[in-house]
């Protein structure tokens, strides 16, 4: 005999049922089943410590408390009554139940009782069932005895006094009766004598019948073994040692995140994670929160994992999408906790399997990055490969599987596009139709779409950047007739306002502009208002109104009582749908004092803005301009950095936004320039010539240092590359390609730009 591995949890005992089936307890107190093959813990989580089998529709044990319990279905319960107690217990192929209390008592099930049968007295250590008229027992003294029927009644008679010493005894349901002797020494009960079957090396601690053929048995380790034919004994393998868990992974929400999509994400409940984090309430998760995620198998990187180089611009979710990998298993292969801290360079695993193909399809790299209005198809046209060559260099799974900003492998036999000659950028604005285009800058829609290699004369978005062929024809207005003046829309505006305030329809507005509905405004957007509107006097704001440019630490309480307005009041005229919906650097426009009820007298200067060209006294107000610095501010008004950001509550002399309004503080003088002339705030302007609809008006000069090479512009906090080509009038292509930019998100503050 071989003894299988001892590396795993040994068996304290066992079970064979009538029809074979086969329980164990391990000494961990977790319960096993044979399967034939291999051991199953079909309950996991119970323990038991002891396990008795009738046949697989009965099976019964005990607990380290002594309770009782029965197996129905896949679950163990209490059966009534439910304050038994026992120390063993034994259960027959007919479904007969015995048990052993601490006392020594025996006790057969009858219904849903306990019953001690005659004679009451007996006292035993074990008791084994085969059938409900062939039941075994064995005493204190190692004695075994079988239950008989003697004269009227019931007793217990002694077998063979010298070999019938016994610390285990089983019985099965064809009345074959084995025991295992205090020595360890396995015998049989045959033709009414104990034999010694072979081998007779064997010795164990527990031996299970089911039937004559059916036999089990425990050695001195715990290890279980079968009888076969010709007298042998089989060793049957442990079960595995259960690997140990895995580590929680921990996740770093992000924004948008939801306690439903980071399950999904990673296969787990909702539920689950809440448990493992203490949540109460599935809603209450914030940006930044760690989460641990629970119950995800182990996962290990090994040397031929395929791997991928984080090239710039690239977002994890963008690469998982690309190389068709689950993002979760992405994330936890590589151990990033947040996304966001993905950096230029990092080499990413994948699982095998996974094809990750080379950052470059051979020869000169080439790489696209993919625009609005884009289609795989024209991006294949554009380039000379054909479709189903760039789904291969990408790993796409359809042609559909794109996105704005997106870069793209340009496979081997691409060639870089040459650029359209003799023609102009036009960026699309809302209510644009390519047709409208068409006939502003008199080409055709076949012209247009031939530059853009598009597909669907549909398919244009508001941003998409169009080459537009140079023609003879100058357009010499806007798309609608007439006369007509411009209005940048502001934080708070709707169409029905605007309308109202130039007293025009809402509809001629939407006609004017092209506008699909009235909800299609956007902020900073350029409308054109027809003459026959009457033009307002003073700001463009509701009656008497000024406005106030919000600063850092501003609430809209603080602004109503510093303005004797009701907050009320405030959030009517800028249709704000609550208290909390304002920003830095937002314009709002203040009610005349006294407006609504609970007004309150103030002493404080309005804020208007007003022309910065009067020097001295106290009040005078900047614009901060894009380019400006507190320092070259106060070097132009003559007074110290400390002094302008006491007066102004500024905490850091870098922080600044484009369209704050500043104080400047008394003492502080400026003579009058072609430069600070130009510094009027922008909402109080309306121009009255018409918008070339081409390219945006020229914004006012930066004060950063310019040349021949181009302007400098010095990226501020919450600009967009788009923005700041709308802002000098430039095409945002243009910029990039004179700061070598790769995609137009690749800005951060602080970075200087060159304009052409």
């Amino acid at each position: 005999m071989t003894n299988p591995s001892t590396t795993v949890t040994p068996f304290s005992n066992l079970s064979v049922g009538a029809d074979g089936t086969v329980f164990a307890v391990d000494k961990n107190q977790r319960v096993w089943r044979w399967n034939g093959t291999v051991w199953q813990e079909p309950t996991p989580g119970i323990r038991l410590a002891q396990v008795a089998v009738g046949n697989v529709q009965s099976v019964w044990g005990i607990n380290a408390n002594q309770e009782i319990f029965q197996l129905v279905g896949t679950t163990w319960t209490r059966p009534e009554p439910a304050n038994a107690r026992a120390i063993r217990i034994a259960v027959g192929g007919d479904g007969t139940v015995w048990v052993v209390n601490a006392a020594g008592e025996m006790y057969q099930r009858q219904g849903n009782t306990w019953v001690q049968p005659e004679p009451k007295a007996a006292r035993a250590i074990q008791v084994a069932v085969g059938n409900a008229n062939n039941v075994w027992c064995v005493n204190a003294q190692n004695f075994v005895f079988q239950r008989a029927y003697v004269g009227n009644n019931y007793n217990w008679i002694q077998g063979d006094p010298t070999l019938a010493r016994s610390k285990h005894v089983s019985v099965a349901n064809d009345g074959s009766v084995w025991i295992v002797r205090p020595d360890g020494q396995l015998w049989q009960y045959w033709n009414n004598q104990w034999i010694h079957p072979e081998p007779r090396n064997v010795v164990g601690i527990q031996v299970e019948v089911g039937n004559s053929n059916t036999v089990w048995y425990l050695d001195v380790n715990g290890l279980p073994y079968r009888r076969v034919g010709n007298n042998q004994w089989q060793s049957i393998a442990l079960p595995l040692p259960a690997p140990p868990p895995a580590p929680d992974y921990v996740y770093t929400v992000q924004p948008g995140d939801t306690l439903n999509a980071i399950a999904t994400l990673f296969g787990v409940t909702a539920n689950a994670i809440m448990g493992a984090n203490n949540l109460i309430n599935p809603n209450m998760i914030v940006v930044n929160q760690k989460l641990k995620i629970p119950g995800l198998p182990p996962l290990t990187i090994t040397a031929d994992m395929p791997s991928y180089t984080v090239q710039y611009g690239d977002t994890l979710r963008a690469i998982a999408a690309s190389f068709g990998v689950n993002l979760g298993v992405l994330l936890r292969l590589n151990n990033i906790s947040d996304p966001r801290t993905l950096a230029t360079g990092t080499i990413l695993r994948f699982p095998k399997g996974s094809t990750v193909p080379p950052i470059y399809g051979g020869g000169t790299p080439i790489q696209y990055t993919v625009q609005a209005g884009d289609t795989l198809a024209s991006i294949a046209a554009r380039y000379g490969v054909t479709t189903q060559s760039l789904l291969q260099a990408n790993n796409l799974p359809n042609e559909t599987w794109i996105r704005v900003g997106q870069i793209l492998n340009i496979p081997s036999g691409g060639s870089t596009p040459s650029t359209p000659t003799n023609y102009f950028t036009y960026i699309v604005q809302p209510g644009d139709a390519l047709s409208l285009i068409a006939e502003r800058f008199g080409v055709t829609i076949e012209a247009i779409m031939r530059a853009n290699n598009l597909v669907n004369p549909n398919f244009i978005v508001v941003g998409q950047v169009l080459y537009v062929p140079q023609t003879n024809v100058t357009p010499t207005g806007p798309i609608n007739p007439g006369n007509y003046r411009t209005y940048v829309v502001q934080p708070g505006d709707s169409l029905a306002s605007i309308a109202a305030r130039f007293a025009v329809t809402l509809e001629t507005i939407m006609r004017a502009n092209n506008l699909p509905s009235a909800n299609a405004l956007l902020v900073g957007q350029t409308l054109l208002i027809p003459a026959t509107g009457t033009t307002p006097t003073g700001p463009i704001t509701p009656g008497g109104s000024t406005t106030y440019v919000i600063q850092n630490g501003d609430t809209l309480a603080a602004i109503a009582t510093r303005f004797g307005v009701t907050t009320q009041a405030i959030m009517k005229v800028n249709n704000l749908p609550n208290e909390t919906w304002i920003r830095v650097g937002q314009i709002l426009n203040i009610p005349p004092r006294g407006t609504g009820t609970g007004t309150t007298t103030v002493t404080t200067t309005t804020t208007t803005a007003t022309n910065p060209l009067t020097g001295g006294g106290t009040g005078n107000k900047y614009v901060v301009q894009p380019g400006d610095s507190v320092a070259g501010i106060a070097q132009k008004f003559g007074i110290t950095t400390q002094a302008l950001m006491q007066a102004n509550g500024l905490t850091s002399p870098n922080f600044l936004i484009v369209g704050t309004v500043l104080t400047i503080p008394a003492g502080g003088v400026v003579a009058p320039t072609s430069e600070t002339t130009s510094q009027m705030p922008a909402s109080t302007t309306i121009p009255t010539s018409p918008m070339p609809p081409v390219t945006p008006s020229q914004p006012s000069t930066p004060s950063t240092p310019s040349s021949s090479a181009g302007r400098n512009y010095t990226v501020q906090k919450g600009d967009t590359l788009r923005a700041i080509a709308a802002k000098f009038g430039v095409p945002m292509e243009t910029i990039m390609k004179r700061n070598k930019l790769i995609t137009p998100t690749a800005i951060k503050i602080g970075q200087v730009l060159v304009i052409p």
